[in-house]
């Protein structure tokens, strides 16, 4: 017993922690896919990210081919994404659209399993990114893919996050491949990133991170770079000759005034300081500083990618709704490097390497494993069955009665309404038309609503019971010449009755 405790002692304390760790990471994976699991069940119309609106783009899709419409028109609706993800949901629901479209909660399980999926595949991904490209150990490999998994916060519940940080790991892979020909690689990075802008905008700030790792890995950098934007520019070409030229005017009040929201440095300092993301920028800056030492060809690959990933994260923090999904390229890019430093580097301590090594899982871990209880715990996620059951019979009552060219609208903001209602509901999404008339009110004309507001076209008002003043709008203005019409439990639903 001697001789083993004296064994034992003789050995740096990370290394008992090896197979603890990835213990630890596998149960606090367990923890997150319970979680999401069972957030697929959820009657909750907003799990993350606005799910409801991502639900109303795709009814749009389904019903009228196309995600786009005119803001300042009804059903006045911004749609600042681009629409990859909204059309993979689509195509799955047209084998049985009727179905999808019949009941909303559907749709909401259905794009809730999808993006589960994509998160899942992401995680595969970033392990083989570890095991083939930087032939990290099989045991750390894992722990850093279900760090991965485990660190996708509630933006990859229900959104395009889910395929949009997938299609970054795919484009890793493919850029550091050095068996895949130059011509094939420079195409399948094309496509790749053109699938990424139009999965989300800020897939563009990809560009520079592939064209930096293409010249460091490539015998002839320049021939496959220039490549490389050969092919995305006939992409763009080709977009632009059988969709974006017919349609410009509608995309530029989407895409580039919807987002005309000015910045705020607030979030960024908030994020920079928090007890739970704020180390993370510690680790990257670090392991940026001690990986420039390092000038094996993995070492450079790794300092690019987080240097640049380190700058996109600034640069997109400090953008007005800005989310914390947007430190999610930065934080796989310190994963990628803590477990490098771990494992591949031939300088310094490797007991301290271990130790920092440990610290940075437990906290990760941790802060994966915080999240979920603190959203828990702030009423994130309700399950509210029967104000799904109430809102279904306002539905109903409402499509009944209303007629072709009439228009419902919800005096609230998350809810089923935009989703049950969305032939007919205006303003399905309040946030973004509210932020936008309060930062930049010469942006778009929304002058056919303060028009419609009282002239009888909005035949309905659907309201929570207490709310007398009908002045929920994003212009502050009351409504006039409306009348109580029928109470359904807590909500209550309002008709014109003329001048």
């Amino acid at each position: 017993m001697d001789f083993l405790r004296k064994r034992l002692g003789q050995l740096p304390a990370s290394r008992y922690w090896a197979s603890s760790l990835l213990l630890i990471t596998i149960l606090s994976a367990l923890l997150v896919l319970f979680f999401r699991a069972w957030t697929i069940t959820l009657y909750d119309a907003e799990i993350g990210g606005y799910e409801y609106e991502i639900i109303f783009e795709v009814q749009k899709i389904l019903t009228t081919g196309s995600v786009y419409s005119d803001p300042g028109a009804p059903p006045y609706h911004f749609t600042q994404k681009t629409p990859v993800y909204q059309y993979l949901i689509a195509i799955i629901c047209s084998f049985d659209k009727a179905y999808f479209l019949d009941d909303p909660i559907r749709l909401f399980r259905l794009n809730r399993i999808v993006s589960l999926l994509l998160s899942a595949g992401s995680a595969i991904f970033f392990f083989f990114l570890l095991r083939k490209r930087f032939e990290i150990g099989t045991g750390t490999a894992w722990i850093g893919a279900l760090l991965c998994f485990g660190s996708f916060g509630q933006h990859y519940y229900g959104r395009m996050d889910g395929l949009y940080v997938l299609i970054f790991l795919l484009l890793l892979l493919v850029a550091l491949s050095v068996r895949m020909p130059g011509f094939l690689k420079a195409f399948s990075l094309a496509l790749l990133t053109s699938l990424a802008v139009f999965t989300k905008q800020s897939g563009v700030l990809y560009i520079p991170i592939v064209i930096s790792l293409l010249a460091i890995m490539e015998a002839k950098p320049v021939k496959t770079i220039i490549r490389y934007l050969a092919f995305g520019a006939a992409m763009a070409a080709l977009l632009w000759i059988f969709w974006a030229h017919s349609n410009l005017d509608v995309l530029y009040k989407n895409l580039v005034l919807g987002l005309s929201f000015g910045k705020s440095w607030g979030f960024l300092s908030r994020v920079l300081l928090s007890e739970s993301f704020g180390p993370l920028f510690l680790f990257g800056i670090g392991s940026i500083v001690l990986l420039v030492k390092d000038r094996s060809e993995s070492a450079r690959v790794l300092v690019v990618l987080l240097f640049l990933t380190l700058l996109m994260s600034l640069y997109l923090l400090r953008n007005k709704g800005a989310g914390i999904n947007y430190i999610t390229e930065f934080r796989l890019a310190v994963i990628l490097s803590l477990a490098y430093i771990l494992e591949k580097a031939n300088w310094g301590n490797r007991i301290i390497r271990e130790w920092v090594f440990a610290i940075f899982v437990l906290h990760l871990s941790f802060v994966n494993v915080l999240y979920l209880f603190s959203m828990r715990s702030a009423g994130q996620w309700q399950n509210d069955k029967e104000a799904y059951r109430q809102q279904a019979l306002v539905s109903g009552y409402v499509s009944e009665n209303i007629s072709e060219g009439e228009y419902v609208y919800w005096i609230g903001e998350e809810s089923f309404y935009g989703n049950r209602l969305f032939r007919n509901i205006i303003f399905p999404v309040k946030v973004t038309p509210c932020m936008i008339i309060r930062n930049n009110p010469e942006t778009i004309d929304f002058s056919l609503f303060l028009e419609q507001m009282n002239n009888g076209s909005i035949r309905y008002l659907i309201s929570e019971q207490g709310n007398r003043a009908l002045k929920d709008n994003c212009f502050g203005q009351a409504f006039h010449n409306y009348e109580k019409r029928k109470g359904f439990g807590r909500y209550q639903v309002w008709e014109w009755r003329g001048e």
